[in-house]
Formats: C-alpha cells, structure tokens, sequence
C-alpha cells in the first residue's frame, strides 16, 4: 500500500496581497514558515521514502521546511516533477485578483471569482477562467488533470511496485482543488485546501482514496 502526503505549499507573499501566482512565485511569509514547519512536526514520524515537488521554489521550500522535522532517521532527497506545477493562469499569472474578478464577471455577471468558485466548482471555475485568457497560455480542467495525474499515477505507482511506502508531495492550491474531483468522486469538485493544508491520500491497486484533510496547528 501506498500513502501519499499531498501537502498545498506555506502561505507566500503573494497569497497574502492578493496576487495570482500560477506559474510566477513568491516567497514563503513567516506565517508560510510556521505553516510548513507545524506540518514536519505533525508529520515527524512518517518515514518518506520519496519527496516530489515542483521547480517552483515555493513547494520546495515548504518540502525542506517539512522534512526538517523528521524524526526517523533518514529522509529523502526531493526530487522535481513539472506535472506538480501550479496551475496556469496565463495572463493572469502575477496580476492582482482585480484583473481576474474583472474577467470572470465579464463572462458571468459574477464579480468576484472565489464567489463564482463556490457557485460551480473548482472544474467549471478553471475552464471558464481558461476562456478569457486571449493569449491561450491558462490552462484548462482537463489540461491541469492529465499532466497533474500523469504525475501523480507515475509516483504511486512506482512506489507501489517498490514495495509500497509513504510519499510526500508538495504542490499548490488551485491544482489541489482540480485533483480531489478525481481521488473523491463524491465531494471532491467543492474541497478549498487552505496554505500548508495535508491532504493524506491511500493509493492501492490503481485506487485512490482521500484518508483526511488537514490544516497545520500554529
């Protein structure tokens, strides 16, 4: 069996002036710190056998934070997968959540987009986002779940075959929220996973199952 610690990266910069980061990225604030640190210490006895995170330095971090605090006696090095990149917000990579309210409302009549969020879920939320970037570079649903899952399928896998043990994955919010639709069929569309939240997932035989989601205790 296999144990996979799917863990959204500390809060940044960015996150707490409102900024969209996609694919640009910012660095961990203090609270960010706490966040990934609080996460190693409620994860300190978990013996990783493997450590998977993005090049954005922000997931990285949070890994090294998390890894810290390990108390087994050995953790891995952390190794990068591009399939655990944020998802793409094209034009609106590094702009103010103003610009993408604007561009949600223009196709909705919904001016605020965590609003719209939450009428339709995180799937139709990315595609109709998707749509009003002109420059074609935001990503889609489908988009972000087959490279995502790529990824994430290659990893479970792998360590299954190894002989099953436990992972941890640093990645971020929005491509979090576009991956529990698929590892919880029932309410996965609706779940939020707030900075340095733990999503703990059971992969067995080619299944996954959502174990629990968790918010560090600072």
């Amino acid at each position: 069996m296999v144990n996979l610690y799917i863990v959204r990266h500390g809060e940044t910069v960015n996150n707490l002036i409102r900024v969209i980061q996609g694919w640009a990225n910012s660095p961990l604030t203090e609270k960010g710190i706490a966040q990934a640190v609080a996460d190693g210490k409620m994860l300190a006895d978990v013996h990783f056998d493997s450590c998977w995170v993005s090049k954005l330095p922000r997931q990285g971090e949070t890994a090294q934070l998390i890894l810290d605090q390990n108390r087994t006696g050995s953790v891995p090095e952390i190794s990068i997968d591009n399939g655990l990149m944020e998802l793409s917000y094209g034009k609106y990579d590094g702009q103010s959540y103003t610009l993408l309210n604007e561009g949600i409302g223009k196709a909705t009549g919904v001016y605020d987009y965590r609003e719209y969020r939450k009428m339709v879920g995180n799937m139709v939320f990315a595609d109709v986002m998707a749509s009003t970037d002109e420059t074609g570079k935001a990503e889609t649903c489908e988009k972000l779940q087959t490279r995502m899952m790529n990824s994430i399928d290659r990893i479970a896998r792998e360590t299954e075959e190894a002989g099953g043990g436990n992972v941890l994955i640093v990645s971020s919010g929005a491509c979090m929220g576009l991956i529990t639709p698929i590892l919880d069929k029932v309410n996965g569309d609706k779940v939020y996973v707030n900075n340095g939240g733990v999503v703990t997932v059971k992969y067995e035989n080619g299944e996954y199952e959502i174990l629990s989601i968790e918010d560090p205790v600072i």
